[in-house]
């Protein structure tokens, strides 16, 4: 979504205690040159605990703290990026398509790898 030229590669979905789920997608370049770029995409069940996490992370800005960029999608009104993500998982990741059809605003985060404390 938004990366013209890339494809998801792979996805992993993962169950939080927030009540929804979290997926992994592996981006590669176009023509296969490169990196790959991870991105998240996380569902919960309301839009509200979407603001609340993008919230937080603006939060983690101001106080010089990592933390992703994100966007929310709602797909009532961002239809058409929502509508292309959709036809990509369909066969490459059924569980996100399926939950795709259901809900109504997913999260869409930069993945930032960890480093050891």
């Amino acid at each position: 979504a938004g990366q013209a030229g890339r494809q998801a590669k792979a996805c992993v979905e993962i169950n939080i205690n927030s009540g929804g789920q979290v997926f992994f997608g592996l981006l590669s370049p176009a023509g296969g040159e490169g990196r790959e770029e991870a991105v998240v995409i996380k569902f919960c069940s309301s839009r509200h605990m979407l603001q609340s996490e993008q919230m937080a992370a603006e939060l983690a800005w101001h106080l010089e703290v990592k933390a992703p960029m994100s966007r929310i999608l709602l797909k009532a009104h961002d239809s058409e990026e929502w509508q292309a993500l959709a036809a990509a998982t369909e066969a490459l990741c059924p569980e996100l398509s399926e939950i795709m059809g259901r809900k109504q605003s997913l999260l869409l985060l930069q993945f930032i790898p960890g480093s050891d404390l």
